[in-house]
């Protein structure tokens, strides 16, 4: 649906705010209607948020986007391309 909408060329882009509640924008336009849902994960002493997309109508469906670590500033990219059920989830590096 976001392809047919956006096209293939487009890029979803994933990040936190600064309240850690996930952003959702399509080609630098933010999109209040992604269902964008997140589960907290943690890696020795540093916390992440899976990242997931899926249809609010059909709670069975979701793609696993990847982890982003629980930091405002830091974001995961996904060309819609890319964006499918068999697509390996992206981890962001991130160094303090």
């Amino acid at each position: 649906m976001l392809r047919e909408q956006f096209g293939h060329d487009a890029l979803l882009r994933v990040e936190l705010d600064r309240g850690f509640d996930v952003l959702g924008t399509v080609d630098g336009e933010h999109q209040p209607d992604l269902y964008l849902p997140t589960f907290p994960t943690r890696f020795g002493d540093d916390d992440f948020v899976q990242v997931w997309i899926g249809d609010p109508a059909t709670d069975d469906v979701r793609i696993l986007l990847g982890l982003i670590p629980m930091r405002t500033g830091v974001h995961l990219d996904v060309p819609l391309a890319e964006l499918n059920a068999a697509m390996a989830p992206k981890a962001v590096a991130w160094f303090t």
